[in-house]
């Protein structure tokens, strides 16, 4: 029987414990200011998500970065990216779709753009090709690093460095539905769908235009179709009963 010097001696080195081969996994230190805003399993899961951190640390650093160059501000085709192109800028390596591999973070990382973008493109004019390509694009606001952040651990971070309370106002989930084809900004989707309506007026006038000259096209070959298989026109026709009635009117 172990003796008290014994059990004393067992809990100074690390305490006891009758099952000791059954330890539960650390995780990751739980933040208790968080705890109120991420007990439910999207926010707690998106609070503990790892590349979300980093990659919304690197994106607000490089947006803060490139808000002092004029023309960076001035230009938005030079804050149009695909998501590759964003992601090599920020990690300084090639994307790599392989299975397994950055493809999984794929979903989480195209809402992150998304927030931090006053609009996402279908399209884009490639100026090195010279052409545009049908590639989703993100346009970055120029003031992406003044908003709240995207990631709950980065925002609680944030509010503390701003010495504010967090609350069940400014931890809320963020706001991820921006789509491809719009802009957040009320005033430049209005702008956006009264181009669209343009363009659709102008492809349907077109589609009425062409449907017309494709029925008069086939009228035509139709009526010249009808002279080349043998029969005569109206005129021809008419010119040969007045011959025939003139050849009978002499032989009488």
């Amino acid at each position: 029987m172990a003796s008290n010097n014994d059990f004393l001696s067992s809990l100074e080195s690390g305490g006891w414990s009758l099952l000791q081969e059954e330890q539960i996994e650390q995780g990751d230190f739980i933040h208790r200011n968080a705890l109120p805003y991420i007990n439910d399993p999207k926010a707690w899961k998106q609070f503990h998500n790892p590349v979300l951190y980093e990659t919304e640390v690197r994106l607000r650093n490089f947006i803060e970065e490139m808000s002092h160059d004029n023309q960076w501000r001035k230009d938005k085709y030079k804050r149009t990216y695909t998501f590759k192109m964003l992601f090599e800028l920020l990690y300084g390596r090639e994307y790599d779709g392989s299975k397994g591999k950055d493809c999984k973070y794929v979903y989480v990382l195209t809402k992150l753009f998304a927030y931090y973008s006053t609009s996402i493109k279908k399209d884009y004019y490639d100026r090195e090709r010279g052409k545009a390509r049908n590639k989703t694009c993100y346009v970055l606001s120029t003031k992406g690093h003044e908003k709240p952040p995207y990631s709950l651990k980065l925002r609680l971070e944030w509010l503390e460095a701003k010495g504010e309370l967090p609350n069940f106002s400014n931890m809320k989930l963020p706001k991820d539905d921006l789509k491809p084809g719009h802009a957040r900004n009320p005033k430049t989707e209005a702008n956006k769908e009264r181009r669209r309506q343009l363009a659709r007026e102008r492809y349907n006038e077109y589609q009425r235009q062409r449907k017309q000259r494709i029925t008069e096209e086939q009228q035509a070959l139709s009526e010249a179709g009808r002279c080349d298989d043998g029969s005569v026109s109206d005129d021809d026709a008419a010119g040969t009963d007045d011959w025939r009635g003139s050849q009978d009117e002499g032989d009488s």
